[in-house]
């Protein structure tokens, strides 16, 4: 049996515990993260340290709570996105006394939270995803798309009752120009943990959709706006993945007044409101609906003034055609003129001609006509009515006919 001081168990923990009241009540600062919380009337959390050149491995750990008495001024300080920050995941400094128990343990009470540091670590996270998405060429993916000439078909990720999703309809549907819209709307929760999931398994299924391209032709995540807290979720890497590596051009309009999420940095385009995506698809289509109108303005602008220049042509070259018609016709005119005068030269000659040929005839013919050769002294002898020839026979008894320039007598052979 050993000879040296024994104690209790119990002397023990109370002697922890004094060293414990001693060491603890001042309060320390402490960073650790939540890695569970649990409500009753008083707050529960589990707190880990955890060792990233160890694979995120714990390598220490505590219970903590906050009764309730200071749950109520913890909040108040926080303001009202207090769930943003205790909550599971988040990494805190908050200040607290070490308490503990015989029985239960060292048990940390937390009296104080700094807001202002889990502000910063989410701001280095945030700055921690931007560079996992450069390096791994996603956070310029989307402006490789391109979006459809009109925007008709919408697939909106959103609450049915947040104020921002009601405002992106009414922008849409009571637009002035008279546009139709397909809106399809996806449920989802935008606030709290739950909607990186939801929002981000909904992306998901969408992007595996053959027929995506032709369902939808643009896809909208919106949220009605909120603290900077509020709207943490849409900088998580998860759902930035998914929006980056969407098929179509996703646009956003979460509601940041001036910090700008990571689901906004990768998105095709990112809006401060719901209602400035909605301007935003309408002034698209009116932009395409303009186009066209130019384009028609400039076909029948362009159709005119070709019209105008081929009328001008064509009056130009009917006038260079009728002053042609007139010069050729007069000049036709004029070698009709001299043709007529050759023609009628060449009648008047040939008749000259024919005149005095004739005149020639006629003066034969008067020369051998019987009576001018009878006013010469001869005769004609006629046998039977006929003159002598060297052929005609002349019988004895035949009477022959003498004729003179001016008396004829008869005798017999």
């Amino acid at each position: 049996m050993t000879t040296e001081k024994s104690f209790t168990l119990l002397q023990l923990q109370q002697s922890i515990k004094r060293k414990m009241q001693e060491v603890g009540q001042q309060g320390f600062w402490i960073i650790a993260e939540i890695a569970e919380v649990k409500y009753t009337n008083h707050c529960y959390i589990e707190l880990v340290q955890k060792e990233i050149a160890q694979n995120n491995e714990i390598v220490a750990k505590a219970r903590a709570t906050i009764w309730a008495n200071q749950l109520f001024f913890i909040k108040n300080s926080l303001g009202a996105n207090w769930h943003q920050i205790i909550k599971q995941g988040a990494k805190i400094l908050t200040k607290v006394l070490i308490n503990y128990h015989e029985v239960y343990g060292l048990n940390l009470v937390i009296t104080e939270i700094d807001i202002s540091y889990t502000l910063g670590e989410l701001e280095l996270q945030k700055q921690q995803s931007i560079n996992y998405l450069k390096d791994n060429y996603l956070i310029d993916k989307q402006q490789s798309l391109t979006l459809p000439v009109v925007i008709q078909k919408i697939a909106v990720l959103s609450s049915a009752e947040a104020a921002g999703y009601e405002d992106f309809t009414n922008q849409l549907q009571q637009n002035t120009q008279g546009y139709q819209f397909s809106i399809q709307l996806f449920n989802v929760a935008v606030q709290g943990d739950k909607s990186i999931t939801a929002i981000s398994q909904t992306l998901h299924k969408l992007a595996q959709k053959k027929q995506l391209k032709y369902e939808y032709d643009v896809v909208v995540v919106i949220r009605g706006g909120g603290s900077r807290l509020d709207l943490e979720v849409f900088n998580a890497l998860e759902m930035a993945i998914e929006i980056a590596n969407f098929p179509i051009a996703v646009l956003t309009g979460i509601g940041h007044q001036k910090d700008q999420s990571i689901a906004d940095v990768v998105s095709f385009q990112s809006f401060k409101t719901p209602t400035a995506v909605a301007g935003y698809i309408l002034q698209h289509n009116i932009n395409y609906e303009n186009e066209c109108l130019n384009s028609y303005n400039n076909i029948l602008h362009s159709s005119q003034n070709l019209l105008n220049t081929n009328l001008y042509r064509l009056k130009t070259q009917k006038l260079n055609i009728l002053q042609k018609i007139q010069y050729l016709a007069a000049s036709e005119k004029q070698q009709l003129k001299h043709k007529q005068r050759y023609i009628y030269q060449k009648v008047k000659s040939s008749l000259q001609n024919e005149t005095k040929d004739l005149e020639i005839l006629q003066k034969k013919f008067t020369l051998s006509h019987p009576i001018s050769i009878l006013a010469k002294g001869y005769s004609i002898t006629l046998v039977n009515g006929k003159p002598i020839t060297a052929t005609t026979s002349v019988a004895q008894g035949d009477v022959v006919t003498t004729q003179t320039q001016f008396t004829s007598f008869e005798s017999r052979v």
